[in-house]
């Protein structure tokens, strides 16, 4: 069945099945090497990280996008770093170390932020590679959602475990929600994992945004603040949305590093 065929039922559940199911049936006609699958997981790994306070509270995840003069652009959510002006960043080595989230200029408000990690040299890191081309999503295009989700209970000694989940990219979108989400995939996204990646093989599509199964469902509205269709409200409750690495590197293209005034705040920042 095609996916343009499963997008007219109002079952968005069903249509993950039947496509989860076809996309099975071409991964077992065609599928990667072991080695080739296990260091894209390596490098997906590598470049998503935890944001957490100073006192050890998570905020959520980010990815590592960009190295350059003086530092390294990590690209996260606005609504996981807030209204803070400083966040400490775990790389996947579980080093930590203090960033400063930059000020962009944006004209609409996205879900979306910039964070400088400041460097004495270039750094030779592992940045993410963000691509704007995706293939059809009648082609079934199979994602990865990364992050760490907020665990239950008490916590380990280590911090939040790096999680990945696999799901479909669907096409529901013909234009930005509020706050620029523009991709919609079926992966289980957690608390938590908001600002991961969303990775087709190794390469960022985009970031996590907004989770499935919201607690508070039907209020999606589009750029312009007008409500949407009851039916397209009912099929978005049932995936998660995101950033993609179109706004992502229109962010960072138009993004400044920061002034050695700026990166005072991070003096006296103690992430442990």
């Amino acid at each position: 069945m095609r996916l343009v065929g499963c997008l007219v039922s109002s079952s968005l559940l069903i249509l993950s099945a039947l496509c989860a199911t076809a996309a099975q049936q071409q991964s077992n006609q065609v599928s990667d090497p072991p080695a080739t699958k296990s260091s894209e997981a390596t490098r997906r790994n590598a470049v998503t990280v935890l944001l957490r306070e100073a006192e050890g509270q998570q905020r959520g995840s980010g990815v590592l996008v960009s190295a350059a003069t003086g530092g390294l652009w990590v690209v996260s959510n606005r609504h996981v770093v807030g209204d803070t002006r400083t966040v400490c960043v775990v790389m996947s080595d579980r080093s930590v170390r203090a960033g400063l989230v930059v000020k962009q200029r944006q004209r609409q408000k996205l879900d979306l932020a910039l964070i400088w990690l400041p460097s004495a040299q270039r750094e030779a890191v592992l940045v993410a590679e963000v691509t704007e081309q995706v293939p059809a999503a009648d082609a079934l295009p199979v994602v990865v959602a990364t992050g760490f989700p907020t665990p239950l209970g008490s916590a380990s000694i280590d911090g939040p475990m790096y999680s990945e989940r696999q799901g479909l990219l669907v096409p529901l979108l013909k234009e930005p929600l509020q706050d620029g989400l523009d991709l919609t995939y079926t992966s289980s996204v957690e608390k938590g994992m908001s600002g991961g990646g969303v990775f087709l093989g190794s390469d960022l599509i985009g970031i996590n945004s907004a989770h499935r199964d919201p607690l508070w469902p039907g209020q999606w509205r589009n750029a312009k603040g007008q409500p949407l269709t009851e039916l397209l409200n009912e099929k978005l409750d049932l995936v998660s949305l995101g950033i993609s690495g179109k706004q992502i590197n229109q962010a960072i293209k138009t993004a400044a590093a920061p002034r050695a005034a700026e990166l005072n705040a991070l003096v006296g920042v103690r992430c442990s």
